[in-house]
């Protein structure tokens, strides 16, 4: 006679010290129940192991901060920043560990980019003036490895203004950039030029892939689009689409969107250099970009210019999912959106936010996103909802 076997446990199949955690985060194990992920019925993810990986984010989740940085600091992992960082480091770490131990290659391991360009620009400005046209005057670029998850190169020029040549004192007080630089430098079409002279040899072009970072939509959407039409330039293709990191690391832990100093000191960074120097800046966003990726994001274009006749407006780019943040798949997937060639609108799922492009003059009235009431409530400023470049950049100094 076949002897009868009792119901399959969920936990036979981790390691003894696994199986301690779990006693230790959730009290009574007979409590615990096991939440199928939702694409192991569609047979993606269908190996058992992401049944566990399930579990493992579901403890993870009821951890409190100090029993989350203790684990990170067994496993030797960065244990700064705020819980939900902490949380999507150790949810991360373990699906890495998981998957390579069952001989499971996640089908989004590989970087949808081979690198990241993070671009922040600065540009001509005076406190209390409104109509003013803004030139850049200073194009940094720091890039960024997405395979190797490393800065590996920089690009830096000052730029030399037309419209408003001589800079105000408001504007080097925020910058650092000082008439001296800006007198020595080219003027933008040729450092334009250049930057994409240097693109090119770089093979971030062709055979390679790549997407902009930015701190907001301001740079391209602004400043770029406003030095091009200041000196009779069409706009840059690749400039078209772009990661905004305020969008990225609000989606990836649940927080509402914030500044650069802000993403920092909840990752437990601090900035690092003068703050609105571009290569500064820039350098700071990259740090940004690499812990997150580092935590398990996976970044994806979600900016977009959209032209509809004299009108030209910043478009979200977001993509449907079926998976759910905590479930042991992809979870990383819901953290931006989906990154897209020139030519890939078919598949986006878009909604303009109202940002209105179609002057000069900087009088540019913008309405703020709501922000969902899950949400947690970390540093923030209101900084994407000012009606004027220069009340941002007072604000910004403020």
């Amino acid at each position: 006679m076949e002897a009868k076997t009792g119901p399959h446990d969920p936990y036979s199949e981790w390691s003894q010290a696994e199986q301690s955690d779990i006693r230790k985060w959730s009290g009574d194990q007979s409590q615990m129940v096991l939440v199928e992920d939702p694409a192991a019925r569609t047979g993606l993810y269908s190996d058992v192991v992401y049944k566990q990986l399930a579990l493992k984010n579901g403890l993870i989740n009821k951890m409190t901060k100090q029993q989350l940085k203790e684990k990170l600091a067994e496993y030797k992992l960065d244990t700064r920043g705020l819980k939900e960082a902490l949380k999507k480091r150790l949810k991360a770490f373990y699906k890495r560990r998981k998957l390579t131990a069952a001989h499971i290659q996640p089908h989004t391991a590989k970087p949808r980019v081979d690198f990241l360009l993070v671009i922040d620009f600065e540009a001509t400005c005076q406190e209390n003036t409104t109509n003013y046209r803004h030139e850049i005057i200073e194009f940094p670029i720091v890039v960024i490895d997405t395979h190797r998850c490393q800065v590996t190169q920089e690009f830096h020029s000052y730029v030399k203004p037309v419209v408003n040549s001589r800079l105000s004192d408001f504007c080097t007080d925020l910058t650092a950039i000082t008439q001296e630089m800006v007198d020595s430098a080219e003027e933008f079409p040729t450092v334009l030029a250049r930057v994409e002279s240097w693109m090119e040899e770089q093979g971030f072009v062709k055979p390679c892939k790549f997407a902009v970072v930015t701190d907001g939509p301001w740079d391209m959407s602004r400043f770029m689009k406003l030095q091009c039409e200041i000196s009779s330039l069409p706009f840059p293709r690749w400039a078209r689409q772009w990661i905004n990191v305020r969008k990225t690391f609000s989606n990836m832990y649940k927080c509402r969107r914030t500044n650069l100093a802000n993403m920092l000191e909840n990752l437990g960074m601090t900035f690092e250099g003068h703050q609105h120097s571009g290569i500064d800046d820039a350098r700071n966003i990259a740090r940004i970009a690499l812990c997150m990726m580092q935590d398990g994001c996976n970044m994806r274009v979600n900016e977009r210019l959209h032209q509809s006749g004299n009108e030209c407006s910043v478009v979200t780019v977001t993509r449907r999912s079926n998976s759910s943040d905590d479930d042991g798949s992809e979870d990383e997937q819901n953290d931006a959106g989906e990154c897209i060639q020139c030519n890939g609108e078919s598949d986006l799922v878009s909604a303009i936010e109202g940002v209105s492009l179609g002057n000069d003059s900087g009088d540019t009235g913008r309405k703020c996103e709501q922000t969902s009431s899950r949400y947690a409530t970390l540093h923030h400023s209101e900084d994407e909802c000012v009606d004027d470049l220069i009340a941002y950049y007072a604000l910004q100094k403020s």
